[in-house]
């Protein structure tokens, strides 16, 4: 009775962690939506309401306009262009909306927190009562089902790379408070308004009426991201030590014959002017040493004997004139030892390791090697050209290079566990952002590695489980052995 009770047990609990290992979820990925032309509006909807101090860099759009704003772009008012870029701002809030959630929660209060890059589900309203701060290089959308307002005078912070491009609110309704400054493209499905002295740093695009009013209203929307953290693309042969070519040290440059020691023309040091003859000892006739000292004082007349005019400087010598042996003309440096570029075949290389490819599409193929490196190969559909920036999704870590339309990127020690890999290629020219079709990958955890952002109270429960299993498999197998 005991063995059929542990029996069952066994295979109840097996069911339930089998269950459990194919319940967790995979890491969700925020990825960037497509505004497609949108991305040129600063306001957009199927009416506008503005006034001379509605101030926009950029675009505005609209079905009906009531008020003219000051805009740094066109004012497109129920023409061909206006009507792309609807119909591109709702493909935009469709794919913003349906992204997985890595957070969520319900009617909240994002004043005072700090929040990191992701997917932030709320199924109720969300307000900004006070300041809040959007933390880390990465995307952040923020799907809400129900009113989004922001309290007066509050501010959206960025820290740490985080960047108004990258952030989107996607709402039911909007309010903008007055003298509130909001980073990110807020998406309505139905009315925003902007309070007076209010400032966005993105894009206020909406699928029915945009009201901005108010005096002293700023939209201003942002450029393309900037590649903040974006690792260096890993191509160390461009590390061509050959321009350490030294010979730029040509030593002739020290061409020591310029020290023409000629200049030192010792002739000048014409030792004839030490012409001892001058000492004509004859002066020390002895002779006058006729006691008659009292004669000498005659004698003091040898100075008529004016020796100084044996003016044998005269002789100038200086003349001999050796400079003319030109020493210089010993050209050493044709010598070209620089020639010699032994530095070639030093450059060092480290030894490669084997990739295995994991993934594969039309435009995304994914290698893994057994160090956790990951190589992305993309290329942009369809034989577009044009160069811009990658930007690639690893586990929520963001990558981000600039290349043209086929690009080769490696990522080394990439986030582990199971997730999808993102692409996404933001054109130079303001063009239509293109995102390329996801792969999934399983990056296992390497010696001395760490668990990825992932790794969520879900993947503990996984290892509990297995762990559970194996000790219950063992019991089992025991009992049976003893029966």
């Amino acid at each position: 009775m005991r063995s059929k009770y542990f029996k069952s047990t066994s295979y109840l609990l097996i069911l339930v962690l089998s269950l459990t290992i194919f319940a967790l979820p995979v890491g969700a990925i925020g990825i960037a939506p497509n505004l497609g032309t949108a991305s040129a509006y600063g306001i957009l909807g199927a009416t506008t309401t503005v006034t001379g101090q509605t101030y926009v860099t950029g675009s505005l759009g609209s079905g009906g306009a009531t008020g003219t704003a000051v805009v740094t772009g066109s004012n497109d008012i129920a023409n061909t262009a206006y009507t792309t870029a609807f119909t591109n701002l709702g493909a935009a809030i469709t794919h913003a909306g349906s992204q997985q959630a890595d957070f969520t929660g319900v009617a909240s209060d994002l004043g005072g927190q700090t929040l990191s890059p992701g997917v932030h589900n709320f199924t109720g309203a969300v307000t900004i009562g006070s300041n809040t701060t959007l933390s880390g290089n990465g995307v952040f959308i923020f799907q809400i089902d129900g009113a989004f307002s922001t309290a007066a005078s509050t501010v959206t912070q960025l820290t740490y790379g985080a960047q108004s491009c990258n952030i989107f609110w996607v709402v039911n309704v909007a309010t903008i408070g007055a003298n509130s400054t909001l980073e990110g493209t807020l998406m309505s499905k139905s009315a925003i308004t902007i309070g007076a002295g209010s400032v966005t740093n993105g894009r206020v695009l909406a699928q029915t009426a945009v009201t901005a009013n108010a005096a002293s209203t700023s939209i201003n929307v942002p450029g393309a991201c900037a590649a903040l953290v974006i690792p260096p693309v890993i191509v160390p042969p461009t590390v061509t030590s050959p321009s350490t070519t030294s010979p730029s040290t040509t030593s002739p440059s020290t061409t020591s014959p310029s020290t023409t020691s000629p200049s030192t023309t010792s002739p000048s040091t014409t030792s004839p002017s030490t012409t001892s003859p001058s000492t004509t000892s004859p002066s020390t006739t002895s002779p006058s040493t006729t006691s008659p000292s009292t004669t000498s004082p005659s004698t003091t007349e040898l100075p008529t004997t004016s020796l100084p005019i044996t003016e044998l400087p005269t002789t100038a010598l200086p003349t001999t004139e050796p400079p003319a042996t030109e020493p210089p003309t010993t050209e050493p440096p044709t010598t070209e030892p620089p020639a010699t570029e032994p530095p070639v075949p030093s450059v060092p290389r480290v030894p490669t390791v084997p990739f295995t490819e994991v993934c594969t599409s039309p435009s995304v193929s994914v290698l893994l090697n057994s160090k956790g490196d990951i190589t992305i190969h993309a290329i942009l559909p369809n034989d577009a050209k044009g160069t811009g920036t990658w930007i690639f999704n690893l586990g929520g870590k963001i990558y981000k290079v600039h290349g043209s339309e086929d690009v080769t990127y490696t990522a080394e020690n990439a986030p582990v566990g199971a997730y999808k890999i993102g692409a996404q290629f933001i054109p130079d020219d303001n063009g239509e952002i293109v995102d390329l079709a996801l792969c999934t990958v399983s990056v296992p955890t390497t010696p001395g590695g760490e668990l990825p952002n992932t790794a969520t109270p879900w993947f503990n429960l996984l290892l509990v489980g297995a762990v559970l299993s194996i000790i219950g498999l063992t019991i089992r197998v025991r009992r049976k052995t003893h029966e």
